[in-house]
């Protein structure tokens, strides 16, 4: 794969998140939210085929924080976190 500025780009199947659950904000009120920590490691196919760690592009992964945490149903405003 090949983004637009013409580097190339490995495409991996799944990277690993850890998610911590939050009831309540720094005050001690309820706040549901959710904290998620992701690996910046990923294995993907090599030249010889056999198993290579790289690290992810989280440029592409930044701009979409917004969007992913509303996907998860939480705010991932860090303000009172």
């Amino acid at each position: 794969m090949r983004r637009c500025d013409g580097a190339e780009v490995d495409v991996t199947p799944a990277f690993v998140v850890a998610a911590f659950r939050h009831f309540d904000n720094c005050d001690g009120l309820p706040l549901l939210h959710e904290h998620c920590l992701i690996l910046n490691r990923v294995q993907r196919v090599g030249a010889d085929g056999g198993p290579v760690w790289g690290a992810l592009d989280i440029y592409r992964l930044y701009q979409s924080v917004v969007a992913a945490g509303t996907l998860n149903g939480y705010s991932t405003s860090s303000a009172g976190s």
